[in-house]
């Protein structure tokens, strides 16, 4: 969420000359673009906040205060300067317009322009700021949950008022400063690169992937032994077999029921034993690799 820097209008960015209803009395106070260069340099939002119950009382209307605000965005652009948003209440409950003569909560010294913007803009309200030249703005600011800034271009004095605000300021160029002095105090850590980020998982993955090939290698490789394990074991039992049948051949020649060329029949049997045996034993030599 963006931070934001709420500003008064009269006697806090222009000068005030009563009810202003002419574009041509528009009058930046000196250092006014300065200061709010230096704000938006720092990340904050600008907003202007306004009362103008001149409209209620029928000083002017809202296209009057349209150009009036047209004429304030052009002086603010020469300086190199602009805001963000413009709110501004036209109720007033002692107004001459029936349309606009009732009470509002948007009407400083109530927060509801404060709140607006902060719905419609996505503000940070704890971390945004008011600046203005009057208790009203001081009890709106704080009723929002920013902190506040009085300056004394409105010609009252620090501690005329009963409100007393976080800080005060003789102009708006010097609550910018003290504004983007504070910031720059309590700013919150850079967050990690994303090429370090990137780099830490890549590790990680190489990492599990050299594991994972190594456990399946291991596998293939008790997979392979048993087999060859298995092979030899046969391979093994038949020379054995072929050995006690040539032994058997071997009996005595008068035994009963041996034939004369048995002697034949059995070195037969031996020579099968022999090349069961060496088969036996290459499948285990196969197995150990």
């Amino acid at each position: 969420m963006d931070r934001a820097v709420f500003l008064d209008r009269d006697n806090t960015l222009i000068a005030d000359p009563g009810y202003l209803s002419e574009p041509s009395a528009v009058e930046l106070l000196s250092g006014a673009p300065e200061a709010l260069r230096l704000l938006a340099e720092a990340g904050f939002k600008l907003v202007l906040v306004t009362n103008q119950s001149g409209i209620a009382r029928g000083l002017l209307d809202e296209t009057q205060l349209a150009a009036i605000h047209a004429e304030l965005s052009r002086q603010l652009a020469e300086g190199g300067a602009r805001l963000d948003a413009v709110y501004y209440c036209p109720y007033h409950p002692d107004g001459t317009v029936e349309r606009f003569a009732r009470e509002s909560d948007e009407r400083k010294p109530s927060p509801g322009m404060l709140l607006r913007a902060g719905r419609e803009m996505k503000l940070d309200l704890a971390a945004s700021w008011m600046i203005g030249d009057r208790p009203r703005d001081i009890l709106a600011g704080r009723s929002a949950g920013c902190r506040t800034v009085r300056v004394l271009t409105g010609g009252q004095e620090a501690g005329e008022e009963e409100v007393e605000a976080d800080f005060t300021c003789p102009t708006l160029l010097d609550a910018a400063r003290l504004i983007v002095a504070r910031a720059e105090r309590t700013a919150p850590p850079a967050p990690a690169a994303p090429a370090a980020t990137r780099s830490v998982s890549d590790s990680e993955l190489l990492a599990e992937l050299v594991q994972l090939t190594r456990q399946q290698a291991r596998r293939d490789s008790q997979e392979e032994f048993s087999v060859t394990r298995l092979l030899a074991g046969v391979f093994q039992g038949v020379a054995l077999l072929s050995l006690a049948v040539a032994m058997f051949r071997f009996l005595p020649i008068d035994s009963p029921g041996r034939e004369p060329d048995a002697f034949y029949g059995a070195m037969g049997w031996f020579s099968m034993a022999a090349v069961l045996q060496l088969a036996a034993l290459g499948f285990l030599l196969a197995g150990r690799r």
